[in-house]
């Protein structure tokens, strides 16, 4: 009986033992999800994120790689515009000691002041029917994710765009409209760098659509190149004259 009372307490100790000792919550549901640690609402309105923008209010410090011109496809003259972005972080994600933070990014060519002279959808300087009050507002919205990937580069994963073209003057067409996605740069944990893009064909003056599933690629790695370009064609009565600019991120 002495034998088994002892067997009977050394086991009840070990179990006892065994149980103290620490595991990963996610050893313990079996998965590596993520850890949502932060969350904020998107702000959808054009007009609030355009005032935004102009306010210089952002989340991240904004980059000087955006890029937008017009362009009057019948001379080649080509001016470049001034453009103004405001970047918001909508998520946070932990796993371990990584964390994937999710912002969307919001780039307008900026409106010139009445009377500015300044060429925001116009086909050239000196046609009288030109507009010189900014008849079309012209945007894109880009959501994105950073993570740190090998340590090596912040690396980053677009997954969806919208934008548009507001039209303030009736008597503005766009006859056309096109959008490019791309996302070239350098794979976390390799050497070789990727190069995806693809195109879309809006319909309408308002448009949204998912990037598709590419790998992140190195922000700073050589050939890095990653953003969201549209076109507009424009018209009024028989002058026509092109509006293109590039969110880059």
């Amino acid at each position: 009986m002495k034998i088994i009372r002892k067997y009977l307490v050394l086991t009840l100790s070990i179990f006892m033992i065994g149980s103290l000792v620490p595991v990963n919550a996610e050893e313990i549901s079996g998965t590596g999800d993520k850890t949502l640690t932060y969350s904020e609402k998107q702000i959808t309105d054009v007009d609030s994120l355009y005032n935004m923008a102009e306010s210089g209010i952002s989340d991240v410090a904004e980059n000087s790689n955006d890029v937008a011109t017009v362009t009057n496809p019948e001379t080649g003259e080509e001016e470049f515009l001034e453009t103004m972005s405001t970047t918001q972080l909508v998520e946070v994600k932990q796993a371990r000691s990584e964390s994937e933070e999710t912002y969307v990014k919001t780039t307008f060519i900026k409106e010139p002041e009445p009377e500015s002279g300044v060429i925001q959808t116009r086909a050239s300087k000196n046609e009288g029917a030109y507009d010189k009050t900014g008849g079309v507002r012209a945007y894109s919205t880009v959501t994105y994710t950073t993570s740190s990937g090998d340590g090596k580069f912040t690396y980053i994963k677009m997954t969806k765009m919208s934008g548009g073209f507001s039209i303030k003057d009736s008597s503005i067409q766009i006859t056309s409209r096109s959008v490019k996605m791309n996302q070239y740069g350098r794979l976390s944990g390799k050497q070789q760098g990727v190069t995806n893009t693809t195109s879309r064909k809006p319909i309408n003056n308002t448009f949204g659509y998912s990037v598709p599933n590419w790998p992140a690629v190195g922000r700073g790695s050589i050939g890095y190149d990653t953003g969201v370009g549209i076109t507009g064609n424009l018209k009024r009565g028989t002058y026509k004259w092109s509006v293109n600019f590039y969110n880059s991120i």
